[in-house]
């Protein structure tokens, strides 16, 4: 959702082995979604970055159960910024 955002307004993600990163960054240096709600979203893709570059017996469960239970929370959040901006 937030690349096509960052397609529709013309900017460019130059580093390909970065761009989930560039695109949290993007949308928070346009207004799009604020410092906090940035942060918690990176927070997300880490998680994310690891899960696929792992091995199931490195998860950590608890941490996903926590983040399981802030995904609740966080993406209603998320939903209301982006509304808001439009």
């Amino acid at each position: 959702m937030m690349k096509q955002i960052l397609i529709e307004k013309n900017v460019s993600l130059d580093d390909a082995a970065r761009w989930h990163y560039q695109i949290i960054l993007s949308v928070c240096d346009l207004h799009i979604v604020g410092e906090g709600m940035a942060n918690r979203l990176k927070e997300f893709m880490q998680f994310r970055h690891f899960f696929v570059h792992s091995y199931k017996i490195d998860l950590d469960f608890d941490r996903i159960r926590e983040l399981s239970r802030l995904s609740l929370v966080v993406f209603p959040e998320f939903f209301e910024e982006l509304n808001s901006y439009f």
